[in-house]
């Protein structure tokens, strides 16, 4: 059996807790596979619906909820998730991190190949470490210096600084293994890609189409699979997704709204938690005017009334926003929001005033149709802001376009929210060229570079935490992405949660049961 290896060094005590968890053999939920009959028997296929389409396969580009879902199915991973939201063994044999934490030396599995048989070799980390530095993947590889190929099956890692978080990113799409050679010597490669995952991409699949079909892969070293064929379907319609998981045309259901939470049949069980994100309003500083003014968009924070957002939009249970960042524990400082985040009026019309925007101006704001409770917090939004006299016209669009506004900038605010693990969160909206930093052409002062090194690298606990309120004080004063509530997301199933994880801890992370987890009575992820 693979285990995470170590060589003893006291930098490592911050990573204890998830190297007990990265072995190829740790522990789950006991319970069944199918919903029905022989837990252990294998269904032919699954189906489950979110707001959209999986538009891409590809991790240096995707953004989107239902592609980073087809990528996690369907792309080989060193380390995949568990139910838990840590990362366990996958197509990586071992790691073995240094004393001083500044190299990893990554072994693969002996005979990996892709599900075309090509071999999989260490060469495809280093490239796709290479890949996501300027792509939406930057931040899960912001840490990694450069990686060194020592043989077809070893990987050294040189990192930047001592890494608490380095197990995961081998478990993000930012590190997803595809072949290079097939990658660069074919401009249609996303298209068809090969797959390392648990599953490969059907035939005949369109980017972008209502329906993501994939099948089981037959090289991937863990299978086989409960499932043998899984669909991911795009139903914008929140209202219509809830129907068909009650009909039973759908096994289960992603992001719905959650005043639905309580009407679903006994045998549709729900569930919801936190996704480690927040909804926010994002302003697009390219465009000049108001919005490229900091007072500007400080006074629409101050503006909103995130409380009354909480209980009208998301009835009570995504709570207001108190901090930049949403509860991440220990590393999170909560109440840094001026008054914890409650709405101020008259502070909000001084600093209109200060940056000489008194009388107000016109807006377009943006917002997914399809996401549950979206469209109404936009809209009360757009209320808040008519009192310091922004006016604001409230534009819903459909999954697809609300991704690709974000990125090609095409907007002058967007309703939004976001999702992840609490470092890469921080990174998008801090780290030059980073997601949220490049989509609202804000740009960062000298010392969020330093800063944000501190809080990937900082082993001791205190002083981690005392680097995170920094960089959420910069995050504060530029406020070019504004926080309204923490994420919340509903998802309901028809079928076990074992064979099907619809949401890890802090993440939204579908994963899908192995024969070998179902017969042992363990939880998708568990091996």
């Amino acid at each position: 059996m693979a285990r995470f290896k170590f060589r003893t060094g006291a930098w490592l005590g911050a990573l204890l807790l998830t190297a007990a968890a990265l072995t190829a053999c740790s522990g789950g939920s006991s319970g069944g596979g199918s919903a029905k009959g022989d837990p252990a028997k294998p269904v032919d296929l699954l189906k489950w619906a979110g707001p959209g389409p999986v538009v891409t396969l590809d991790g240096s580009v995707a953004g989107d909820a239902a592609s980073m879902d087809g990528i996690y199915l369907a792309s080989g991973q060193l380390t995949r998730f568990n139910a838990d939201g840590k990362p366990v063994l996958d197509l990586a044999e071992s790691v073995d991190m240094a004393k001083d934490g500044l190299t990893a030396t990554i072994k693969l599995r002996p005979n990996l190949k892709y599900s075309d048989g090509t071999p999989i070799t260490s060469e495809d980390f280093q490239y796709a470490v290479e890949r996501n530095r300027k792509g939406t993947g930057a931040s899960f590889v912001a840490t990694i210096k450069s990686v060194d190929v020592v043989d077809d099956t070893t990987a050294v890692a040189h990192l930047k600084g001592p890494d608490p978080d380095f197990l995961t990113w081998l478990a993000e799409r930012g590190t997803q293994l595809h072949p290079k050679k097939l990658i660069e010597s074919d401009p249609d490669y996303w298209k068809h890609p090969v797959s390392g995952g648990p599953y490969m991409v059907d035939k005949g699949w369109t980017p972008g189409s209502d329906v993501f079909r994939a099948v089981e892969n037959p090289n991937y070293p863990k299978g086989p699979m409960m499932a043998k064929a899984i669909e991911i379907r795009s139903v914008p319609d929140a209202a219509s997704r809830v129907l068909q998981v009650t009909s039973g045309e759908l096994d289960a259901a992603i992001d719905l709204p959650l005043s639905s939470k309580d009407n679903f049949p006994a045998e549709v069980k729900t569930s919801y938690a936190g996704v480690g994100g927040t909804n926010y309003v994002v302003a697009n500083e390219t465009l000049g005017g108001p919005f490229a003014n900091a007072k500007v968009r400080q006074a629409m924070s101050y503006a909103i009334d995130r409380k009354s957002i909480s209980q009208k939009a998301f009835f009570g249970l995504q709570p207001a926003s108190t901090s930049p960042m949403f509860n991440c524990g220990d590393l999170c400082e909560r109440d840094l929001l001026p008054e914890k985040g409650a709405r101020d009026v008259a502070k909000a019309k001084q600093l209109m005033q200060e940056a000489g925007y008194a009388n107000g101006f016109d807006a377009e704001m943006k917002v997914s149709s399809g996401r549950g409770g979206w469209q109404e917090a936009a809209v009360i939004v757009a209320q808040n802001l008519a009192d310091i006299g922004i006016r604001v016209k409230v534009t819903p669009v459909d999954e697809g376009q609300h991704f690709s506004s974000i990125t090609k900038q095409n907007y002058q605010l967007f309703f939004t929210g976001g999702g992840g693990k609490a470092q890469s969160t921080l990174s998008q909206m801090l780290n030059t060229g980073d997601f949220w930093v490049k989509a609202t052409g804000w740009t960062p002062p000298a010392e969020a570079a330093e800063v944000m090194q501190r809080t990937a690298s900082e082993l001791d606990p205190a002083k981690r935490r005392e680097a995170y309120t920094e960089a959420q004080k910069i995050w504060m004063d530029a406020m070019h992405v504004i926080p309204v509530t923490e994420r919340i997301q509903l998802n309901a199933s028809r079928v076990s949660p074992n064979l099907l994880v619809l949401q890890v801890k802090n993440d939204q992370k579908v994963i899908v049961q192995t024969v070998a987890e179902a017969k042992q009575g363990l939880k998708a992820g568990s091996l």
